[in-house]
């Protein structure tokens, strides 16, 4: 193979994701949160409000939770519709990655950014930012946020903890929507501080490949796929 061969084949590779089994598993478990709450639009006695499911979701460093919190929301149809002449781009899966350090008014940012706005006034007071955050949430139908990073909240010094588990309650309290932490599993210190945190919350772990199992060779067939010309 040339060098400029090996950079094409290199870039491929950095760019592969495989659905394996761990990962669609993760991937059904939050399509069932979804549809827990989901209104039937043709029973016209479903209007009761259910309360939306809420998930912890760890993983050691280097099993993918970027990728599959990414991926998911990609995964997720988003629209335009028309509500009095004005279009609204419908988002039901939003993925945040959170600031660090971690302060209240990057926090709203980063949201607002997900949603496709950064139009703020600079010397906006963050209760107003709070307040356009959960006015898009609504009118762009938001069902499920899924945060990154959740060690950043952990990792900012002079940064409450629980102040931080309150901001998130906030969102799904004053908005119908399903909040999915991911990070490793030090963030499970931010479950258990409080029982209503353990009670809303429940949790998952994305496993890694430990043993070279019937899973393993699996995985290392669907690998090897889409390099099969290049590999017979």
């Amino acid at each position: 193979m040339s060098s400029e061969e090996v950079k094409v084949l290199a870039r491929r590779i950095n760019k592969l994701f495989i659905e394996h089994d761990e990962v669609k598993r993760i991937w059904n478990r939050l399509d069932s949160m979804r549809v827990y709450i989901e209104r039937d639009e043709f029973d016209d006695e479903d209007d009761e409000e259910k309360d939306p499911r809420h998930l912890f979701i760890t993983g050691l460093s280097g099993v993918g939770k970027p990728q599959i919190g990414k991926r998911y929301a990609k995964s997720v149809s988003r629209y335009t519709k028309k509500v009095d002449d004005e279009e609204i781009d419908i988002i039901p899966v939003l993925y945040v990655k959170l600031p660090y350090p971690f302060t209240q008014l990057d926090f709203y940012k980063k949201i607002l950014k997900a949603l496709g706005t950064e139009n703020f006034r600079r010397d906006a007071r963050i209760n107003m930012i709070k307040d356009r955050v959960l006015l898009l949430l609504k009118k762009q139908k938001v069902q499920m946020i899924i945060f990154d990073e959740m060690n950043f909240i952990m990792r900012t010094k002079n940064f409450d903890n629980q102040t931080a588990m309150e901001m998130l309650k906030d969102l799904t309290n004053e908005h119908q929507v399903s909040i999915v932490c991911l990070g490793t599993p030090q963030i499970e210190k931010l479950h258990i501080m409080e029982d209503e945190y353990v009670r809303r919350f429940g949790r998952d772990h994305i496993n890694r490949f430990d043993n070279c199992n019937e899973k393993f060779c699996e995985l290392l067939k669907k690998l090897k796929r889409p390099f099969n010309r290049r590999f017979p």
